[in-house]
């Protein structure tokens, strides 16, 4: 299944043509990212949609292979990929940011990749 939706830029704004007009294109790993980038609880329809990064990577000790094994499921949530290649997470818990970078297979045999960088709230 492809997902068609409006392109972002590496900044997460929005990726417009030389016509200023917005890009619509099918973007498998643009739909990984912002799964990854989403923390639970800050969706106002549903709480429960997202990923814990607050408990997980923004504490005095995460657990990195927790987090490589939350980062997979993200991954093999999608049907479109048959293998997750590698997984790399570092953690900066007193800046509470984090970069996860991760490369994956597709059933169609392309390879992906790409880098997500997390960014935790000043305001718990």
């Amino acid at each position: 299944m492809a997902y068609n939706d409006i392109l972002l830029d590496s900044a997460g704004d929005l990726r417009l043509d030389g016509n200023n007009d917005l890009i619509l294109a099918e973007s498998l790993v643009q739909e990984i990212n912002v799964q990854l980038r989403w923390f639970k609880g800050e969706w106002p329809f549903d709480e429960t949609k997202g990923t814990d990064w607050f408990d997980t990577v923004f504490v005095k000790n995460p657990d990195d292979e927790l987090i490589r094994q939350m980062v997979e499921q993200i991954l093999y949530s999608f049907d479109e990929i048959s293998e997750v290649e590698s997984v790399a997470v570092e953690a900066d818990a007193r800046e509470r940011k984090a970069a996860i970078t991760w490369r994956a297979a597709t059933k169609t045999r392309e390879r992906i990749e790409s880098e997500v960088v997390l960014w935790g709230s000043s305001t718990a």
